[in-house]
């Protein structure tokens, strides 16, 4: 369950989607952070080609930190190089501000055309605006990048610690992003194991009592009617202690199979007992289009023999109740539906009976 321990970017699926909303993310809050520093340098009266470039290097440094989390090494490989380069130009920058000032345009031109491959276009457009303004009025303004007061070494080591923290939150976002995914999941495996039989995969008695809920309320708000089926397997018992519960068990799922394939997505199939299984048909206008659907799945599973160890017919008996007709309750209408069903049954089985009985088809 905790395999994002080992790898952040492992599980959880494909996460480019997400990759990209973070990148995104990241961009945004480093914007931020650049407007804010640009608003400091000009409080405290520093030269606005001062903050124009400590917002530059803000962009920058973010830009780096997502092009360096995309590289193939370990995690922490990939920290001590975010915290080495900028640690190493700032040593540069404190011995010769010329030869600096070289080095920071090109590489960082280079860094700012990189956030085009992480989709991130409000920083390139922001970034490559800093530049342009920052290089024409460093041209026209030959007095020094930040003045003679200012070393340009403190700002870089600033940077560098910067850059560390927006590497690790990153990752500490990822490792609860994972984490909160794989809790999903963990419940939406347990709702299903709720509300799933285990061994056909369609809905059981608990998922059958909420919809049969639902369908009844939403049958009664657009006029329609709603057939509840029940279906039970003929002599089951006997297949069981013939061919064995395994072949018994092939035929469960071969009937739950051949039933869903037989319904619409609207409608829903239940296993609620052993070889017992309940069909809600919704949207229903007429009770005759009920009953000839019932009736093609009974002839479809008497046809039923690919998949199975043994060749077996498989019949059913079918009892059909109708809301509002028959029963305006949940319980009632599968209590008639069932008493339906026992009736076809006594009747001869493989056949369907209403619950109201004004329909016999053997």
């Amino acid at each position: 369950m905790f395999n994002w321990m080992k790898n952040p970017m492992a599980g959880a699926g494909s996460l480019q989607e997400y990759e990209i909303a973070m990148d995104r993310l990241i961009g945004n809050l480093i914007l931020m952070f650049a407007a804010l520093l640009t608003l400091l340098e000009l409080l405290r009266e520093s030269s606005f080609l001062q903050g124009l470039f400590v917002a530059r290097y803000a962009i920058a440094t973010g830009i780096a930190t997502l092009l360096v989390r995309n590289m193939a090494l370990p995690l922490m490989h990939r920290g001590v190089i975010l915290l080495t380069i900028p640690t190493i130009l700032a040593a540069v920058s404190a011995v010769t501000d010329p030869f600096f000032v070289f080095v920071h345009h090109i590489f960082f031109i280079l860094i700012i055309a990189a956030s085009l491959y992480f989709h991130a276009q409000m920083l390139l457009a922001f970034g490559v605006i800093l530049n342009v303004i920052l290089l024409a009025l460093y041209f026209f303004q030959p007095t020094g990048l930040f003045g003679s007061s200012e070393n340009p070494g403190d700002i870089f080591f600033v940077f560098a610690l910067l850059n560390g923290g927006i590497f690790i939150l990153y990752h500490v976002m990822q490792w609860v992003r994972l984490l909160l995914v794989e809790v999903l999941r963990h419940s939406e495996r347990l709702k299903l194991m709720a509300y799933t039989d285990f061994l056909t995969g369609v809905c059981n008695r608990a998922s059958l009592l909420e919809r049969l809920e639902s369908d009844i309320q939403w049958a009664e708000a657009n006029g329609t009617l709603l057939a509840v089926a029940a279906v039970d397997i003929d002599n089951f018992k006997e297949i069981n202690d013939t061919f064995g519960h395994t072949v018994g068990d092939q035929v469960l799922v071969k009937v739950a199979e051949r039933i869903r394939s037989c319904t619409r997505s609207t409608d829903t199939v239940a296993r609620v007992g052993g070889d017992e299984f309940c069909l809600l048909l919704t949207g229903i206008r007429e009770r005759t289009d009920a009953i000839a659907h019932m009736k093609q799945i009974i002839e479809g599973l008497a046809a039923l023999h690919s998949g199975l160890s043994c060749d077996l017919q498989i019949q059913v008996s079918v009892g059909l109740a109708f809301y509002p007709q028959d029963a305006a309750d949940p319980p009632n209408l599968l209590n008639r539906a069932d008493k339906a069903m026992y009736q076809a049954k006594r009747s001869g089985k493989n056949c369907l009976r209403l619950s109201d009985e004004i329909a016999n088809f053997a």
